[in-house]
C-alpha cells in the first residue's frame, strides 16, 4: 500500500503569495466536470476583475477558462484534478494568486505590486513638497493594504503616516512604544480629536479618511468638505509641473 507523497511548496512562490480559501473535497477523479463559484478581492477586500486559468506552468500565463466580472466573481467549470488561479487583468498591476484544486467555493486573494510602488512614490513626493497630510493619507493607505501581507511593512507605514500628521499638526512627539508596537501618542490623538471635533467628524483620535481629508485640503487653501480620491492624490504627484 503507498502513501501520498506531501505536496511540496513550489520555490517559484511569490514573496506576498496570501494563503487561498478553499473547501476541499474527496473521492474526485480527472475527467469530472465541477462546477465551482469563484470570487477574486486584493489584499484590502476589494474586488479584481480577473482571468480564471488552468495552470500549466507556474511560471507562464495559464490556460484561460473564464473572465470573471468587475466585482470578482464567476461560477466556472473545470476538471476535478485541474490546478486553478486567478490572473487579474486591466490597467491596476497585482500579482498572481496562489494556484489551488478545483474546489468549490474557492477565494483568490491577489497582492499588490505596482500599484503599491506607485503609492509609495507618491506618498515620498508629497513629503519631501511639505505637503504632508496628502504624504499621511498614502501611508496610512499603505499600512491598510499590508495589514494581511507583511505585518512589518504596516506598522512601518502607519508609524510613517503618523509622523507626516505630527509636522502637519505641529506634534513634536508623533509615536510612543507599546508592547513592542509603535502606536500614536497621546499628543497627537489629542491634536487629531480637536480637528474631527472642529470638522464634526466622530472624535475617535485615529487617522480615517475624511480626517486626514479636512488636513488635505488645508494644505491646498481648499474647504475642508472638498472631494479627494486616493487615485487622485496619487496621480496627482506623478503629474508633470506646470510650465512657468
Amino acid at each position: 500500500m503507498s502513501r501520498n507523497k506531501p505536496r511540496r511548496r513550489s520555490p517559484w512562490s511569490l514573496p506576498f503569495s496570501i494563503a487561498l480559501v478553499a473547501t476541499i473535497g474527496g473521492g474526485l477523479s480527472r475527467g469530472q466536470s465541477l462546477a465551482v463559484d469563484v470570487l477574486v478581492k486584493d489584499t484590502a477586500g476589494s474586488p479584481v476583475q480577473s482571468t480564471i486559468s488552468k495552470v500549466v506552468d507556474i511560471a507562464k500565463p495559464g490556460t484561460p477558462i473564464a473572465l470573471t466580472s468587475k466585482d470578482g466573481q464567476k461560477r466556472i467549470s473545470c476538471d476535478a484534478m485541474d490546478t486553478i488561479r486567478a490572473e487579474p487583468v486591466g490597467k491596476q498591476v497585482y500579482f498572481w494568486s496562489e494556484p489551488q484544486p478545483c474546489k468549490s467555493p474557492a477565494t483568490f486573494v491577489v497582492p499588490f505590486t505596482e500599484a503599491t510602488m506607485l503609492s509609495r512614490g507618491a506618498a515620498d513626493h508629497y513629503s519631501q513638497a511639505g505637503q504632508p497630510a496628502k504624504a499621511a493619507i498614502l501611508y496610512n493607505d499603505l499600512a491598510v493594504r499590508f495589514q494581511k501581507v507583511d505585518s512589518g511593512k504596516s506598522q512601518e507605514f502607519g508609524r510613517m503616516a503618523y509622523e507626516q500628521v505630527a509636522k502637519a499638526l505641529n506634534v513634536s512627539a508623533p509615536t510612543v512604544l507599546d508592547a513592542g508596537r509603535t502606536v500614536m501618542s497621546s499628543e497627537l490623538q489629542d491634536a487629531v480629536k480637536q480637528v474631527q471635533g472642529a470638522s464634526n467628524i466622530k472624535q475617535t483620535g485615529k487617522l480615517d479618511f475624511p480626517t486626514l481629508s479636512v488636513l488635505a485640503n488645508k494644505e491646498d487653501g481648499k474647504a475642508p468638505g472638498a472631494a479627494l480620491s486616493l487615485k487622485g492624490i496619487a496621480a496627482a504627484a506623478s503629474a508633470p509641473a506646470p510650465m512657468q
